[in-house]
């Protein structure tokens, strides 16, 4: 596996994870925009926070990618943390702004 290595006791570990590019890096405060996440070494059970609130719906479809759904939050730009089960973590901007209303006239 690509995401494994030794470590100098000779214990096999996962590598942490690594954000290579998220798709939005923005989004609406009210939430429920899809996100995908690449990079690598993501693991079953990642666990991922907008700004310290959970996504919703989190799946890694592979150790170098996972899509996951923005939680409700204030306007803003926050970090988004990729945390896998062993606790390492990486990082990456993500801004959530105010919806923009369409008005449409008869």
């Amino acid at each position: 596996l690509d995401n494994l290595r030794v470590d100098a006791l000779g214990s096999t570990v996962f590598a942490p994870p690594v954000i290579t590019s998220m798709n939005p890096t923005s989004g609406p405060t009210t939430g429920g925009t899809r996100v995908v996440i690449t990079g690598s070494g993501f693991q079953d059970g990642t666990s991922v926070l907008f700004g310290g609130v959970p996504a919703a719906q989190i799946t890694v479809l592979s150790a170098e990618s996972l899509e996951c759904w923005t939680p409700a939050h204030e306007i803003g730009s926050f970090q988004v943390v990729v945390r896998n089960p062993d606790g390492q973590a990486a990082t990456a901007p993500f801004a959530f702004i105010k919806q923009k209303r369409i008005i449409r006239f008869p």
